[in-house]
């Protein structure tokens, strides 16, 4: 499954796939059962804050160039994510409506994640390591591939695309914000949590309690 902002063009580029195309594992399922249920199914999950400024950064230089992409060229960060719930467009959907069987709005709103329809989940903060293991878990020759070269660092300071600093520009994310995107995407922080994060002590917490916020610094370098 190809969700928006997670890597998916990396890895359909690895395929050898030219035209992306983001469907929810629902809707592929349902064009074959059979078949998909027999298929390697698989997407990427990254840390809902990352993804949130990797969406920001895209909107803010005109997505696509379409005219619906241009909405938000002046907005600050803060007045970005107050704007996405009114966004019909699924560059914006929560990760979780792409890898399971909820709804955009139900994706968002659960205590606990609603189970997968895919079969693996790859990290984007550890895509190398999972690309391998997919590859090896299934014996998909043909399927390797060379390294990323991409470093996430673990605190989400900084990104770095073979050792050079993308420092395109700093976003600070007030408590209001970082409020309002555990309220849009809090399903996918729970995943994340379940599936991405060492931390294990806030993956107990995020079950239990169904919010969590990050331990990243009020200014974020995307």
């Amino acid at each position: 499954m190809h969700v928006p902002k997670t890597g998916g063009t990396f890895v359909e580029k690895k395929l050898g796939l030219t035209r992306p195309c983001h469907a929810t594992a629902v809707a592929i399922e349902a064009c074959d059962p059979v078949s998909y249920a027999k298929a390697v199914s698989f997407g990427n999950l990254r840390n809902p804050v990352q993804r949130a400024l990797s969406m920001y950064h895209y909107a803010r230089q005109g997505g696509n160039g379409y005219q619906r992409d241009a909405w938000a060229k002046r907005l600050p960060f803060s007045k970005f994510v107050d704007g996405i719930r009114r966004r019909n467009d699924l560059v914006y959907a929560p990760q979780s409506y792409f890898l399971t069987g909820e709804p955009a709005a139900d994706a968002a709103g659960g205590s606990a994640p609603p189970s997968l329809r895919v079969k693996r989940l790859l990290c984007l903060e550890s895509i190398d390591k999972d690309w391998r293991d997919l590859v090896e878990a299934f014996g998909l020759e043909g399927w390797e591939v060379e390294s990323t070269g991409k470093v996430i660092d673990r605190n989400f300071d900084v990104v770095k695309r073979k050792g050079k600093d993308q420092n395109e520009s700093t976003t600070a994310i007030d408590n209001a914000t970082m409020a309002q995107l555990h309220r849009l995407y809090k399903t996918d922080f729970i995943l994340w949590h379940k599936h991405c994060n060492v931390d294990k002590a806030a993956s107990q917490r995020a079950a239990s309690v169904g919010t969590w916020v990050p331990r990243v610094p009020q200014t974020i370098v995307y």
